[in-house]
């Protein structure tokens, strides 16, 4: 009986599939916020010895435990990728290290999840909660862009890059991504300074809110102003032309935060435009790390550190000194 392969678009489609798996969790986990459902289950990982609870007096179990559900398929879709990139047919050891890290990323984001119910929700733990699971948002997206990159012909992949962006480039778009952490960062400053704290007795942050939201404010215009003249030098360096949809897909999606952001403050903190919000947030994060992956596209060389040349089948010689992954 042969082995069981896996192909690498099968791959890569898991992946992008995860990556909204694990979009869907962090929007479903601001539901169990936003709804006042934090504390819907008093124990982890079941809710009141059930899988997911249906209660006729509220509905704060069923919106939590279905949260936690949800993350467990989400887990196991992990799992299943971390199966998938051993019998990828070729074997990549990058996709195999990535797969573990956002495993291990995902179990750790768990564990908090539960420590948070223990501890009522206290607004640190529930920032740290928000941040280990965009930080698997970043680790899953960047596994799913690795597997769509070509291998090379000895089944080791050697990475390098086709055409190298300029140096002002590259630093506008580690900026940009670094601005974009800081402003992810108020905003759950501001989330956990607002009425929305998960439960009406749990603990806020002390600051002011109008105060936090100001800062937010000021921050996000802030790196609007540096997407856009990213966007202007862009049609300078051709040598990052690639950058240019991520950097006005980022700069759009930024404009749409700005809007919903303002509505929601005026319209007094509605819960579902700050849900609408959390998912924007979310988007900016990816189109910041579609900026960062667009810097420099792989290309496949051989294991003599020659760039493999698909079309006449022969080696020339790599722009750059190959990278063994």
């Amino acid at each position: 009986m042969s082995r069981l392969r896996v192909s690498p678009r099968a791959f890569r489609a898991s992946a992008w599939a995860n990556v909204v798996a694990l979009v869907v969790v962090v929007v479903t986990g601001g539901a169990v916020r936003l709804t006042g459902s934090g504390l819907g289950c008093t124990d982890w990982p079941l809710c009141e010895g059930a899988l997911v609870r249906v209660d006729a007096t509220s509905y704060h179990p069923l919106i939590e435990s279905g949260n936690r559900f949800l993350t467990e398929l989400a887990g196991l879709l992990i799992l299943a990728l971390f199966v998938m990139a051993l019998l990828r047919a070729p074997r990549r050891r990058d996709l195999v290290w990535l797969s573990v890290s956002l495993g291990v990323t995902y179990l750790l984001n768990g564990v908090l999840g539960a420590i948070v119910v223990y501890v009522d929700l206290a607004p640190v733990s529930v920032v740290g909660h928000f941040v280990l699971a965009e930080a698997c948002i970043a680790i899953g997206f960047v596994l799913a862009h690795r597997g769509g990159l070509p291998d090379a012909e000895d089944g080791v992949v050697h990475l390098v890059s086709e055409t190298r962006a300029g140096t002002v480039s590259r630093r506008l778009a580690w900026l940009l991504t670094g601005l974009a952490v800081w402003v992810m960062m108020l905003g759950t400053v501001v989330t956990s300074s607002g009425p929305h704290a998960g439960d009406p007795a749990a603990e806020r942050l002390s600051f002011a809110f109008a105060d936090v939201t100001r800062i937010h404010s000021v921050s996000a215009i802030c790196t609007l102003g540096v997407a856009v003249y990213f966007l202007w030098h862009l049609r300078r360096d051709g040598s990052a032309s690639r950058s240019r949809r991520p950097v006005a897909a980022f700069t759009v999606l930024l404009v749409a935060q700005g809007v919903i952001g303002y509505a929601q403050f005026f319209a007094g903190v509605p819960a579902l435009l700050v849900g609408v919000h959390l998912l924007g947030a979310t988007l900016v994060w990816i189109a910041a790390l579609a900026i960062i992956c667009s810097l420099e596209p792989p290309a496949p060389v051989g294991g003599d550190g020659h760039r493999v040349d698909r079309v006449h089948g022969t080696h020339r010689d790599a722009d750059r000194t190959p990278v063994a992954v």
